[in-house]
């Protein structure tokens, strides 16, 4: 994943499951799980860390994010 394709994803408030596991295949220093288990595995993990898988993301991407007062994205960069 590069960091046009993260930054479609965060615009779009969307994640996609086959550009994370590619990202995680491409990270990973082990084995990595086989895709059908990840595509079951990763939305829970995704449901309980999202803020902070978003902001590992987020800042290793080099993405800048525009919030108002309550906290809601109003614009990425």
């Amino acid at each position: 994943m590069n960091r046009e394709q993260y930054l479609d994803m965060r615009k779009n408030n969307s994640i996609n499951i086959g550009l994370m596991y590619n990202y995680y295949v491409s990270k990973c220093q082990k084995n990595p799980i086989h895709s059908s288990i990840f595509r079951q595995v990763f939305p829970m993990y995704f449901n309980s860390n999202s803020d902070a898988i978003m902001q590992k993301l987020d800042t290793e991407f080099n993405i800048t994010l525009l919030m108002n007062k309550q906290g809601e994205t109003i614009d990425v960069w």
